[in-house]
């Protein structure tokens, strides 16, 4: 009998609220569901990012396009709005060597797999390998 109360006295976890956490994986068939707007990339792999300039993304339902000062380049969606199926477009950019933050950031985009939501209203984009953290500009 002390073996049934004691089961009934157990935590429930609490439930999550909705929208904090937007994940799904990019080889299964649900969508991926990307945050719509403009942003600056703030963490790349957990660390800050501390670059002589922004690192700036814009994320349509059409494709995202990442600025980082010279270096630009574009994925776009040949499906349809918010799925993991972005891929790279060529853009005019500069030839200087990537910073390890820009190498975790196209790592990320070229295989993107979830999208989650922080508590401090952030987004991190997980793929490849690599992680990046995103800010609403």
């Amino acid at each position: 009998m002390s073996i049934a109360l004691l089961a009934a006295c157990q935590a429930v976890p609490p439930e999550e609220p909705a929208g904090q956490h937007l994940e799904s994986q990019a080889d299964s068939a649900a969508s991926v569901a990307l945050p719509l707007g403009e942003f600056r990339v703030a963490g790349a792999d957990g660390a800050a990012i501390d670059l002589p300039h922004a690192i700036t993304m814009s994320i349509s339902e059409e494709e995202i396009t990442l600025v980082s000062g010279c270096v630009r380049r574009r994925w776009s969606n040949p499906r349809s709005a918010n799925t993991a199926t972005f891929e790279a477009s060529p853009q005019a950019s500069c030839r200087r060597a990537l910073f390890p933050s820009e190498v975790s950031i196209f790592a990320v985009l070229d295989d993107l797999g979830s999208v989650r939501q922080t508590p401090e209203n952030g987004w991190v984009l997980e793929g490849g390998g690599h992680s990046i953290t995103l800010f609403s500009q």
